[in-house]
């Protein structure tokens, strides 16, 4: 390593990037350049520009930085670094296809590399040390291919559901509902105070979500009711209360969806005009799923056909 580091770093948004490489420098002659974000040095996770730069100038011979080509990466994703050992080919992951597109993590090995990082089950596997992830045999083969450090691009999904959830989901009083959540792709919400709000939502692998039980409410009784005054009005505006909220968590979920599920597509993603028109269809058909007029697979046929066009 030279005295020099010939290297600078700068904060941009919530990413740590790179803004100058020097001529003649250590870094000059590797694939680096302006604009990448730094993911790490020497294994080391990068907290700020300073931080960067201090493992850099204290290195004693080669110095291994992680970079993520492009700039910052996008909005929703997240990057973990595991240590990988020579000839290791377990991992202690697994993989499962989301769709055509997206491979989702299955399963991981509490005793295995990546048990204590921020990955959980259910996050979208979306690069593995620059290798685009599109199917479950790519993944594992990118797995074994690496040696060293490993640097994992993914997409929280259940960070995305926990959070739409507790944005959509508010009780009587305005206050953020209890969630529990049973897995990853199941979870209770109640109001906090007590109130009406008790439903289990169960989120699908097509972006949408549905209450289970939409009609458990519906023969319930007010216990200040007059004898023989049932409560149908008010669990009816309950009801289309709920149903309303489904609806725009739904429109969060697909939102994402389709933003990842382009991303990684390989060809060109279309003008504005094109992107709006398939957001509308998407949504349109989402709505028609979630009210039973389209089966699950009607759905992911017809949402198939869209992305063909």
């Amino acid at each position: 390593k030279k005295t020099k580091t010939g290297i600078g770093f700068k904060k941009r948004d919530q990413a740590i990037v790179i803004n100058k490489i020097s001529e003649g420098s250590l870094f000059s002659g590797t694939d680096l350049q302006v604009g990448y974000e730094c993911l790490s040095v020497n294994g080391q996770t990068i907290r700020d520009p300073k931080h960067a730069l201090k493992i850099v100038m204290d290195s004693i011979g080669e110095v291994t930085l992680i970079a993520c080509s492009g700039g910052p990466r996008p909005q929703g994703t997240a990057v973990t670094i595991v240590k990988k050992k020579s000839g290791d080919y377990k991992p202690g992951l697994w993989f499962r296809p989301l769709n055509k597109v997206l491979v989702r993590i299955s399963d991981i090995d509490e005793s295995g590399p990546f048990a204590n990082t921020s990955l959980r089950p259910g996050d979208v596997c979306l690069s593995i040390n620059n290798t685009l992830i599109t199917d479950p045999g790519t993944a594992s083969q990118a797995m074994k291919r690496a040696e060293g450090l490993v640097a994992m691009l993914y997409f929280s999904l259940t960070a995305l559901r926990e959070n739409a959830v507790e944005k959509i989901f508010l009780d009587e009083n305005r206050k953020p509902c209890v969630v529990t959540w049973l897995n990853e792709d199941l979870c209770t919400v109640k109001s906090a105070s007590g109130g009406l709000i008790n439903i289990t939502l169960r989120f699908h692998e097509d972006g949408t979500c549905e209450d289970v039980a939409p009609w458990k409410n519906m023969f319930s009784r007010d216990e200040d009711a007059a004898e023989g005054e049932d409560t149908i009005i008010h669990l009816h505006w309950y009801n289309k209360h709920i149903d309303h909220r489904i609806q725009q968590l739904n429109k969060i979920l697909m939102n994402n969806m389709t933003f990842l599920e382009r991303s990684m597509k390989t060809t060109d993603s279309g003008s504005p005009d094109e992107a709006d028109k398939l957001m509308q269809n998407l949504t349109r058909l989402a709505d028609m799923h979630r009210k039973k007029l389209l089966t699950i697979e009607e759905f992911t046929a017809a949402k198939a056909k869209l992305f063909a066009l």
